[in-house]
């Protein structure tokens, strides 16, 4: 990181407050944000810190496609946390934290979603995608009744790495994206076959959001083995792959276009 960089992140330190109440908040007419609960425990960024963290926050949030990268609102939070260790061990100790998590390898997410269709129960591969009925190993809790609930019959899933769960989701949106397409093409009812809520797994822990879905079907394009039917394979096989011809780019910028005129 450049030393400007380094150099509004000590401002953003300095400008951290503790214990400010609410009246003082609201009284200020500023955009704030506070962390903590207890009186003693609290400090906020108001006003320039409030937007000095949007800022840096922006800076440093990586959510592209090409390579895995924090989310916006995991760069927010990282900060956030910088600010915490900035008040309890000094700012050195803050900065050194920051750079440290910065520079760290991301980590290895599996992203799940419920996919509404009826097909057969042999799971199958779309594009870099894995549909299979249930939840797979690693992200079943048998007594969580809201999960049973969103997840009743087909899931789909992929892993991806990302430092936080919401670039997760989204660069796992990404390959979803493209193999639903290639499903979809196979799908003759136009309802969304991908539900909104998710399961993330990291190192063993699940985050789970909760929502409604609706229902298609694909059970002519798959077999009992589980393979893809026609060209439909071979937009499975094309999804998959990282370098693409020309025909399977507009191919698949079609099917995502076909997808996304029904949802």
């Amino acid at each position: 990181m450049s030393g400007d960089f380094l150099d509004e992140v000590g401002r953003l330190f300095s400008l951290v407050e503790r214990d400010v109440t609410y009246k003082e908040i609201e009284e200020g007419g500023s955009p704030a944000i506070t962390i903590g609960v207890r009186t003693g425990d609290t400090y906020t960024l108001r006003g320039d810190a409030y937007y000095l963290l949007e800022d840096l926050s922006e800076m440093i949030a990586r959510p592209g496609y090409a390579a895995p990268g924090l989310s916006l609102e995991g760069a927010r939070t990282m900060l956030i946390g910088a600010c915490s260790r900035s008040l309890r061990e000094g700012n050195d100790s803050a900065t050194a934290w920051l750079l440290e998590k910065l520079a760290s390898t991301p980590e290895r997410w599996t992203v799940i979603r419920p996919v509404n269709l009826t097909a057969r129960d042999t799971p199958f591969v779309v594009g870099g995608a894995r549909i299979q009925r249930g939840l797979p190993d690693g992200a079943r809790d048998e007594n969580n009744e809201l999960l049973r609930a969103d997840f009743p019959a087909f899931s789909i899933s992929c892993d991806v790495e990302a430092w936080d769960r919401d670039a997760a989701i989204l660069f796992a949106d990404r390959v979803f994206l493209e193999s639903i397409a290639v499903l979809q093409l196979a799908d003759r009812s136009g309802q969304p076959l991908v539900g909104s809520a998710a399961v993330t797994v990291s190192e063993g822990q699940q985050i789970y959001s909760h929502t409604t879905h609706r229902s298609g079907s694909v059970l002519s394009a798959v077999t009992s083995a589980g393979e893809l039917l026609g060209s439909l394979g071979a937009l499975s096989a094309a999804a998959e792959k990282e370098t693409q011809t020309e025909w399977e780019r507009r191919t698949l910028a079609a099917a995502r276009w076909v997808a996304g005129s029904r949802g």
